[in-house]
Protein backbone atom coordinates (compact mmCIF):
# COMPACT_ATOMS: atom_id res chain seq x y z
CA UNK A 1 0.00 0.00 0.00
CA UNK A 2 2.59 2.39 0.73
CA UNK A 3 5.05 2.01 -2.06
CA UNK A 4 1.89 1.86 -4.46
CA UNK A 5 0.56 5.35 -3.16
CA UNK A 6 3.93 6.51 -3.15
CA UNK A 7 4.57 5.37 -7.09
CA UNK A 8 0.86 7.25 -7.25
CA UNK A 9 2.30 10.49 -5.68
CA UNK A 10 4.89 10.61 -7.89
CA UNK A 11 2.75 10.18 -11.02
CA UNK A 12 0.56 12.66 -9.78
CA UNK A 13 3.30 14.93 -8.89
CA UNK A 14 3.99 14.95 -13.14
CA UNK A 15 0.49 15.43 -14.09
CA UNK A 16 0.14 18.82 -12.21
CA UNK A 17 3.52 19.97 -13.80
CA UNK A 18 2.81 23.35 -15.34
CA UNK A 19 4.72 22.22 -18.61
CA UNK A 20 2.09 19.23 -18.91
CA UNK A 21 -0.84 21.19 -17.61
CA UNK A 22 -3.95 20.20 -19.56
CA UNK A 23 -5.79 23.50 -20.30
CA UNK A 24 -8.97 22.15 -18.55
CA UNK A 25 -8.03 22.93 -15.31
CA UNK A 26 -5.35 26.49 -16.27
CA UNK A 27 -5.91 29.20 -14.34
CA UNK A 28 -5.22 31.06 -17.42
CA UNK A 29 -8.21 29.85 -19.53
CA UNK A 30 -10.02 32.12 -21.43
CA UNK A 31 -13.17 30.32 -20.91
CA UNK A 32 -13.37 30.02 -17.03
CA UNK A 33 -10.57 31.21 -15.45
CA UNK A 34 -12.30 33.18 -13.48
CA UNK A 35 -13.86 30.14 -11.92
CA UNK A 36 -10.90 28.16 -11.41
CA UNK A 37 -9.50 31.57 -9.29
CA UNK A 38 -12.30 31.35 -6.81
CA UNK A 39 -11.91 27.68 -6.73
CA UNK A 40 -7.93 28.21 -5.27
CA UNK A 41 -9.01 31.45 -3.34
CA UNK A 42 -12.12 29.91 -1.41
CA UNK A 43 -10.41 26.54 -0.86
CA UNK A 44 -11.57 24.43 1.13
CA UNK A 45 -15.16 25.55 1.02
CA UNK A 46 -17.00 25.65 -2.03
CA UNK A 47 -17.34 28.88 -3.59
CA UNK A 48 -20.35 30.97 -3.22
CA UNK A 49 -22.21 31.90 -5.86
CA UNK A 50 -20.52 30.15 -8.47
CA UNK A 51 -23.29 29.55 -10.78
CA UNK A 52 -23.25 33.49 -11.26
CA UNK A 53 -19.12 33.55 -11.89
CA UNK A 54 -18.57 34.77 -15.86
CA UNK A 55 -17.85 31.75 -17.50
CA UNK A 56 -19.47 29.15 -15.49
CA UNK A 57 -21.82 27.52 -18.16
CA UNK A 58 -18.48 26.61 -19.79
CA UNK A 59 -16.57 25.03 -17.13
CA UNK A 60 -20.01 23.31 -16.32
CA UNK A 61 -19.56 21.68 -19.77
CA UNK A 62 -16.28 20.89 -19.41
CA UNK A 63 -16.77 19.22 -15.75
CA UNK A 64 -16.48 15.29 -17.43
CA UNK A 65 -13.07 16.57 -18.74
CA UNK A 66 -11.74 18.17 -15.94
CA UNK A 67 -12.76 15.48 -13.42
CA UNK A 68 -11.38 13.09 -15.87
CA UNK A 69 -7.97 14.89 -16.22
CA UNK A 70 -7.98 15.24 -11.92
CA UNK A 71 -9.04 11.87 -11.07
CA UNK A 72 -5.14 10.33 -11.11
CA UNK A 73 -4.53 13.34 -8.84
CA UNK A 74 -7.20 13.44 -6.63
CA UNK A 75 -6.84 9.33 -6.19
CA UNK A 76 -3.54 9.37 -5.30
CA UNK A 77 -3.89 12.20 -2.06
CA UNK A 78 -6.60 10.02 -0.94
CA UNK A 79 -4.48 6.91 -0.96
CA UNK A 80 -2.24 8.96 1.09
CA UNK A 81 -5.12 9.55 3.83
CA UNK A 82 -5.84 5.54 3.79
CA UNK A 83 -2.30 5.27 4.39
CA UNK A 84 -2.43 7.15 7.44
CA UNK A 85 -5.94 6.02 8.46
CA UNK A 86 -4.22 2.25 8.54
CA UNK A 87 -0.68 3.39 10.06
CA UNK A 88 -2.83 5.21 12.75
CA UNK A 89 -5.19 2.07 13.78
CA UNK A 90 -1.48 0.02 13.44
CA UNK A 91 0.43 1.77 16.35
CA UNK A 92 -1.39 0.55 19.18
CA UNK A 93 -1.14 -3.07 18.11
CA UNK A 94 2.80 -2.24 17.70
CA UNK A 95 2.75 -0.77 21.20
CA UNK A 96 1.04 -3.78 22.56
CA UNK A 97 2.86 -6.67 20.72
CA UNK A 98 6.26 -5.69 19.75
CA UNK A 99 8.94 -4.95 23.24
CA UNK A 100 12.08 -4.35 21.00
CA UNK A 101 12.93 -3.71 17.45
CA UNK A 102 16.58 -5.31 16.94
CA UNK A 103 18.18 -5.85 13.76
CA UNK A 104 19.93 -8.85 14.52
CA UNK A 105 16.91 -10.55 16.32
CA UNK A 106 13.61 -9.44 14.54
CA UNK A 107 15.41 -7.49 11.24
CA UNK A 108 12.26 -8.11 8.86
CA UNK A 109 9.78 -6.68 11.26
CA UNK A 110 12.53 -3.14 12.28
CA UNK A 111 12.68 -3.50 8.45
CA UNK A 112 8.85 -3.24 8.12
CA UNK A 113 8.42 -0.50 11.13
CA UNK A 114 10.94 1.78 10.20
CA UNK A 115 10.05 1.81 6.52
CA UNK A 116 6.71 2.34 7.40
CA UNK A 117 7.74 5.99 8.98
CA UNK A 118 9.52 6.85 6.71
CA UNK A 119 6.78 6.35 3.83
CA UNK A 120 4.93 8.74 6.61
CA UNK A 121 7.32 11.58 5.69
CA UNK A 122 7.34 10.59 2.54
CA UNK A 123 4.12 10.71 1.80
CA UNK A 124 3.80 13.66 3.71
CA UNK A 125 6.59 15.57 1.85
CA UNK A 126 5.04 15.08 -1.88
CA UNK A 127 1.64 15.79 -1.28
CA UNK A 128 3.42 19.50 0.34
CA UNK A 129 5.40 19.75 -3.11
CA UNK A 130 1.86 19.00 -4.74
CA UNK A 131 0.54 22.17 -3.14
CA UNK A 132 3.06 24.14 -4.18
CA UNK A 133 1.25 23.16 -7.80
CA UNK A 134 -1.78 23.93 -6.87
CA UNK A 135 -3.04 20.88 -5.51
CA UNK A 136 -5.94 22.84 -3.45
CA UNK A 137 -7.19 24.05 -6.63
CA UNK A 138 -7.29 20.36 -7.95
CA UNK A 139 -9.24 18.92 -5.10
CA UNK A 140 -11.68 21.09 -5.17
CA UNK A 141 -12.39 21.36 -8.40
CA UNK A 142 -12.44 17.09 -8.80
CA UNK A 143 -15.28 17.66 -5.02
CA UNK A 144 -17.23 19.94 -7.41
CA UNK A 145 -17.51 18.03 -10.72
CA UNK A 146 -17.79 14.94 -9.16
CA UNK A 147 -20.78 16.48 -7.45
CA UNK A 148 -21.91 17.84 -10.82
CA UNK A 149 -20.92 14.46 -12.46
CA UNK A 150 -22.65 11.81 -10.04
CA UNK A 151 -25.52 14.10 -8.32
CA UNK A 152 -23.99 13.39 -5.03
CA UNK A 153 -20.93 15.21 -3.56
CA UNK A 154 -17.78 13.33 -2.39
CA UNK A 155 -18.02 12.21 1.16
CA UNK A 156 -14.29 11.46 0.90
CA UNK A 157 -13.09 15.09 0.46
CA UNK A 158 -13.25 16.37 4.10
CA UNK A 159 -10.34 14.44 4.94
CA UNK A 160 -8.45 15.01 1.71
CA UNK A 161 -8.89 18.81 2.53
CA UNK A 162 -7.60 18.13 6.30
CA UNK A 163 -4.60 16.43 5.40
CA UNK A 164 -3.43 19.14 2.26
CA UNK A 165 -4.07 21.43 5.56
CA UNK A 166 -1.83 19.72 8.01
CA UNK A 167 1.00 18.90 5.63
CA UNK A 168 1.05 22.31 3.88
CA UNK A 169 2.54 23.36 7.20
CA UNK A 170 6.51 22.32 7.20
CA UNK A 171 5.51 18.78 5.55
CA UNK A 172 3.38 18.26 8.58
CA UNK A 173 6.06 18.26 11.28
CA UNK A 174 4.09 19.66 13.81
CA UNK A 175 1.88 16.96 14.14
CA UNK A 176 4.07 13.86 13.92
CA UNK A 177 5.32 13.34 17.12
CA UNK A 178 1.76 13.15 18.52
CA UNK A 179 0.78 10.76 15.39
CA UNK A 180 3.51 8.31 16.57
CA UNK A 181 2.91 9.17 20.16
CA UNK A 182 1.49 5.36 20.86
CA UNK A 183 4.92 4.13 20.06
CA UNK A 184 7.26 6.72 21.76
CA UNK A 185 8.67 4.09 23.48
CA UNK A 186 9.31 1.24 21.03
CA UNK A 187 10.88 4.18 18.76
CA UNK A 188 13.38 5.35 21.92
CA UNK A 189 14.68 2.06 22.04
CA UNK A 190 15.15 1.27 18.80
CA UNK A 191 16.54 4.50 17.69
CA UNK A 192 19.53 3.65 20.75
CA UNK A 193 19.77 0.61 19.14
CA UNK A 194 20.44 2.23 15.48
CA UNK A 195 22.66 4.68 17.02
CA UNK A 196 24.92 1.97 17.87
CA UNK A 197 24.60 0.05 14.80
CA UNK A 198 25.50 2.70 13.05
CA UNK A 199 28.50 3.60 15.36
CA UNK A 200 29.79 -0.36 14.58
CA UNK A 201 30.06 0.39 10.74
CA UNK A 202 33.55 0.86 9.95
CA UNK A 203 35.18 3.70 8.47
CA UNK A 204 37.50 4.02 5.19
CA UNK A 205 40.61 3.23 7.49
CA UNK A 206 39.29 0.48 9.33
CA UNK A 207 38.31 -1.42 6.20
CA UNK A 208 41.62 -0.87 4.51
CA UNK A 209 43.69 -2.02 7.50
CA UNK A 210 41.03 -5.32 8.08
CA UNK A 211 41.27 -6.29 4.11
CA UNK A 212 37.40 -5.75 5.14
CA UNK A 213 36.40 -6.31 1.48
CA UNK A 214 39.30 -8.06 0.18
CA UNK A 215 38.90 -12.18 0.36
CA UNK A 216 43.19 -12.15 0.16
CA UNK A 217 43.56 -10.38 2.90
CA UNK A 218 43.78 -13.62 4.96
CA UNK A 219 44.59 -16.36 2.62
CA UNK A 220 44.03 -18.83 5.33
CA UNK A 221 40.26 -18.00 5.29
CA UNK A 222 39.87 -17.14 1.83
CA UNK A 223 37.66 -20.11 1.23
CA UNK A 224 35.62 -19.88 4.48
CA UNK A 225 32.06 -17.73 4.73
CA UNK A 226 32.52 -14.86 6.57
CA UNK A 227 29.48 -14.85 9.12
CA UNK A 228 27.25 -12.07 7.91
CA UNK A 229 26.80 -10.14 10.79
CA UNK A 230 30.19 -8.40 9.92
CA UNK A 231 28.52 -7.01 7.06
CA UNK A 232 25.29 -6.23 7.83
CA UNK A 233 25.59 -2.91 9.00
CA UNK A 234 27.92 -1.87 6.32
CA UNK A 235 25.24 -3.29 4.17
CA UNK A 236 22.13 -1.65 5.08
CA UNK A 237 23.95 2.02 6.68
CA UNK A 238 22.22 4.34 4.44
CA UNK A 239 18.75 3.03 5.35
CA UNK A 240 19.78 3.11 9.29
CA UNK A 241 20.50 6.74 8.65
CA UNK A 242 17.31 7.42 6.82
CA UNK A 243 15.41 5.49 9.88
CA UNK A 244 17.62 7.35 12.20
CA UNK A 245 16.23 10.76 11.43
CA UNK A 246 12.36 10.52 10.27
CA UNK A 247 12.93 8.28 13.37
CA UNK A 248 14.14 11.47 15.53
CA UNK A 249 11.23 13.81 13.41
CA UNK A 250 8.71 11.40 14.73
CA UNK A 251 10.24 11.37 18.34
CA UNK A 252 12.18 14.12 19.20
CA UNK A 253 12.01 13.34 22.93
CA UNK A 254 14.43 10.89 22.24
CA UNK A 255 16.82 14.46 21.81
CA UNK A 256 15.59 15.28 25.38
CA UNK A 257 16.53 14.32 29.07
CA UNK A 258 13.69 12.70 30.80
CA UNK A 259 13.94 14.68 34.12
CA UNK A 260 16.07 17.49 35.27
CA UNK A 261 19.81 17.22 34.10
CA UNK A 262 20.33 18.94 37.45
CA UNK A 263 19.54 15.61 39.56
CA UNK A 264 22.58 13.20 39.79
CA UNK A 265 20.56 10.02 39.24
CA UNK A 266 19.39 10.90 35.88
CA UNK A 267 23.07 10.94 34.49
CA UNK A 268 22.07 8.31 32.65
CA UNK A 269 19.46 9.77 30.95
CA UNK A 270 21.51 13.18 30.39
CA UNK A 271 24.32 10.85 28.33
CA UNK A 272 21.72 9.14 26.19
CA UNK A 273 19.85 12.38 25.19
CA UNK A 274 23.48 14.13 24.44
CA UNK A 275 24.81 10.42 22.80
CA UNK A 276 21.41 10.88 20.59
CA UNK A 277 22.26 14.66 19.59
CA UNK A 278 25.71 13.21 18.53
CA UNK A 279 24.55 10.47 16.11
CA UNK A 280 22.00 13.20 14.64
CA UNK A 281 24.57 15.38 14.13
CA UNK A 282 27.10 13.17 12.51
CA UNK A 283 24.26 11.61 10.13
CA UNK A 284 23.29 15.07 9.17
CA UNK A 285 27.10 15.66 8.34
CA UNK A 286 27.12 13.42 6.11
CA UNK A 287 25.27 14.52 3.29
CA UNK A 288 23.07 18.23 2.76
CA UNK A 289 20.56 16.23 0.61
CA UNK A 290 18.16 13.25 1.30
CA UNK A 291 16.48 10.97 -0.91
CA UNK A 292 12.51 10.87 -1.09
CA UNK A 293 11.20 9.10 -3.73
CA UNK A 294 13.28 8.82 -7.11
CA UNK A 295 14.96 11.67 -7.92
CA UNK A 296 12.96 14.26 -5.46
CA UNK A 297 15.40 15.07 -2.42
CA UNK A 298 15.07 16.46 1.05
CA UNK A 299 16.99 19.34 2.83
CA UNK A 300 17.43 17.78 6.43
CA UNK A 301 19.05 20.85 8.06
CA UNK A 302 15.99 22.97 7.35
CA UNK A 303 13.62 19.99 8.60
CA UNK A 304 15.89 19.76 11.86
CA UNK A 305 15.85 23.35 12.30
CA UNK A 306 12.27 23.36 12.32
CA UNK A 307 11.67 20.84 14.90
CA UNK A 308 14.39 21.87 17.34
CA UNK A 309 12.54 25.34 17.28
CA UNK A 310 9.17 23.49 17.74
CA UNK A 311 9.49 20.77 19.95
CA UNK A 312 10.93 21.56 23.67
CA UNK A 313 12.21 25.29 22.57
CA UNK A 314 13.50 25.66 25.79
CA UNK A 315 15.94 22.32 25.65
CA UNK A 316 16.63 21.63 21.97
CA UNK A 317 16.68 25.43 20.61
CA UNK A 318 19.71 25.83 22.57
CA UNK A 319 21.17 22.67 20.75
CA UNK A 320 21.06 24.23 17.24
CA UNK A 321 24.93 24.36 17.37
CA UNK A 322 24.65 20.60 16.89
CA UNK A 323 22.82 21.34 13.46
CA UNK A 324 24.94 24.20 12.59
CA UNK A 325 27.84 22.53 12.67
CA UNK A 326 26.39 19.03 10.68
CA UNK A 327 25.37 21.82 8.04
CA UNK A 328 28.57 22.80 7.99
CA UNK A 329 30.33 19.59 7.50
CA UNK A 330 27.97 18.23 4.85
CA UNK A 331 29.07 20.99 2.48
CA UNK A 332 32.61 20.60 3.42
CA UNK A 333 34.41 17.72 5.04
CA UNK A 334 31.82 15.19 4.08
CA UNK A 335 32.73 15.44 0.49
CA UNK A 336 36.28 14.67 1.40
CA UNK A 337 35.38 11.09 3.44
CA UNK A 338 33.27 10.66 0.32
CA UNK A 339 35.76 11.06 -2.06
CA UNK A 340 37.81 8.77 -0.12
CA UNK A 341 35.12 6.43 0.28
CA UNK A 342 34.63 6.36 -3.46
CA UNK A 343 38.20 5.95 -4.72
CA UNK A 344 38.61 2.84 -2.06
CA UNK A 345 35.36 1.04 -3.25
CA UNK A 346 36.16 1.74 -6.47
CA UNK A 347 39.63 -0.19 -6.21
CA UNK A 348 38.57 -2.83 -4.02
CA UNK A 349 35.37 -3.63 -6.12
CA UNK A 350 37.89 -4.03 -9.22
CA UNK A 351 39.62 -6.62 -7.65
CA UNK A 352 36.63 -8.39 -6.68
CA UNK A 353 35.87 -8.88 -10.30
CA UNK A 354 39.34 -9.69 -11.38
CA UNK A 355 39.36 -12.17 -8.03
CA UNK A 356 35.99 -14.42 -9.05
CA UNK A 357 37.14 -13.96 -13.00
CA UNK A 358 39.65 -16.00 -11.82
CA UNK A 359 38.51 -17.90 -9.33
CA UNK A 360 34.59 -18.30 -9.78
CA UNK A 361 34.68 -21.20 -7.16
CA UNK A 362 34.98 -18.06 -4.89
CA UNK A 363 31.60 -16.85 -5.32
CA UNK A 364 30.16 -19.08 -2.94
CA UNK A 365 31.74 -18.50 0.15
CA UNK A 366 32.51 -14.72 -0.28
CA UNK A 367 28.83 -13.98 -1.19
CA UNK A 368 27.82 -11.86 2.00
CA UNK A 369 31.25 -10.17 0.85
CA UNK A 370 30.23 -9.68 -2.71
CA UNK A 371 26.77 -8.46 -1.67
CA UNK A 372 28.03 -6.21 1.01
CA UNK A 373 30.42 -3.95 -1.57
CA UNK A 374 28.21 -4.16 -4.59
CA UNK A 375 25.66 -2.60 -1.70
CA UNK A 376 28.44 0.09 -0.86
CA UNK A 377 28.90 1.01 -4.07
CA UNK A 378 25.19 0.98 -4.94
CA UNK A 379 24.80 3.28 -1.83
CA UNK A 380 27.66 6.01 -3.29
CA UNK A 381 26.68 6.30 -6.82
CA UNK A 382 23.61 7.22 -6.00
CA UNK A 383 24.81 9.78 -2.95
CA UNK A 384 27.09 11.31 -5.78
CA UNK A 385 24.20 11.65 -8.42
CA UNK A 386 21.81 13.20 -6.02
CA UNK A 387 24.40 16.34 -4.83
CA UNK A 388 25.59 16.34 -8.27
CA UNK A 389 25.54 19.92 -9.76
CA UNK A 390 22.97 20.89 -6.81
CA UNK A 391 23.50 24.11 -4.74
CA UNK A 392 23.65 23.25 -0.62
CA UNK A 393 20.31 24.79 1.12
CA UNK A 394 21.04 28.13 2.84
CA UNK A 395 19.50 27.01 5.82
CA UNK A 396 22.70 28.82 7.64
CA UNK A 397 24.40 31.31 6.14
CA UNK A 398 27.99 30.00 6.87
CA UNK A 399 26.84 27.34 4.42
CA UNK A 400 27.82 28.37 0.90
CA UNK A 401 31.21 30.09 2.45
CA UNK A 402 32.49 26.26 2.99
CA UNK A 403 31.04 24.88 0.20
CA UNK A 404 33.33 22.62 -2.17
CA UNK A 405 31.59 21.91 -5.08
CA UNK A 406 34.44 20.34 -7.03
CA UNK A 407 34.74 17.61 -4.77
CA UNK A 408 31.64 16.28 -5.73
CA UNK A 409 32.71 16.10 -9.49
CA UNK A 410 34.37 12.51 -9.51
CA UNK A 411 35.38 10.80 -13.19
CA UNK A 412 35.90 7.05 -10.92
CA UNK A 413 32.55 7.33 -10.21
CA UNK A 414 31.85 5.68 -14.17
CA UNK A 415 34.33 3.00 -13.33
CA UNK A 416 32.54 2.25 -10.12
CA UNK A 417 29.17 1.04 -11.96
CA UNK A 418 30.80 -0.56 -14.77
CA UNK A 419 33.18 -2.67 -11.87
CA UNK A 420 29.58 -3.23 -10.68
CA UNK A 421 28.16 -4.32 -14.13
CA UNK A 422 30.61 -6.74 -14.33
CA UNK A 423 30.35 -8.57 -10.72
CA UNK A 424 26.83 -8.48 -11.47
CA UNK A 425 27.06 -10.56 -14.85
CA UNK A 426 30.00 -12.63 -13.18
CA UNK A 427 26.88 -13.31 -10.54
CA UNK A 428 24.31 -14.69 -13.25
CA UNK A 429 27.29 -16.11 -15.49
CA UNK A 430 28.04 -18.34 -12.12
CA UNK A 431 24.59 -18.84 -10.25
CA UNK A 432 25.23 -22.96 -10.42
CA UNK A 433 28.46 -22.43 -8.22
CA UNK A 434 26.36 -19.97 -5.98
CA UNK A 435 23.49 -22.11 -6.08
CA UNK A 436 24.99 -25.33 -5.08
CA UNK A 437 27.34 -23.80 -2.65
CA UNK A 438 24.38 -22.52 -0.47
CA UNK A 439 22.65 -25.74 -1.32
CA UNK A 440 25.18 -28.01 0.18
CA UNK A 441 25.55 -25.69 3.57
CA UNK A 442 22.17 -25.81 4.13
CA UNK A 443 22.29 -29.49 3.87
CA UNK A 444 24.90 -29.67 6.78
CA UNK A 445 28.01 -30.39 4.52
CA UNK A 446 30.26 -27.97 7.04
CA UNK A 447 28.81 -29.63 9.95
CA UNK A 448 29.68 -33.33 8.69
CA UNK A 449 33.16 -32.06 7.32
CA UNK A 450 33.84 -30.65 10.97
CA UNK A 451 32.08 -33.90 12.76
CA UNK A 452 34.99 -36.08 10.43
CA UNK A 453 37.48 -33.91 11.62
CA UNK A 454 36.96 -33.92 15.24
CA UNK A 455 36.73 -38.02 14.73
CA UNK A 456 40.57 -37.76 13.29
Amino acid sequence: VGQGGLTRLHFAKTLSDPSRRQAVVDVTNKDFGKVLKKFADSFPDEPKDIEKTVGFDAFKASDVAIRKVLAPIYEAVLAVTDFRIDLGALMPLLSKHVNVLDIHQNAAVIDSVMDLIVMYFQMNALVSALIERDLKLFVSLFAFTSKLVDHSPRLDYERVHKLIIEVENHIGLKVAPTFFQPIAPLLESTLVHLRTELASAKQVTQMRQQGFLNPTHSRDLMTFPAPSQIYNSSMIMHKMEIWLLMGYIACPSALIPKSSPKDSRDSREVKEAHAALYSLRDVLSSAFLIELFREDVLDPHEIFDYVFDKHEKKVLGKKKKFLEEAAIASVSTALLKRQERRTYLCHEISNLVNLFRNSPGLLGPKGELMLCCLAMTCQEILWYFRHYRRTPPTTYKSIAKKFRPELIVDPQVTSMIHSAIQLLDLVTANQVIITNFHAEMLAGLDCRVLSSHILE
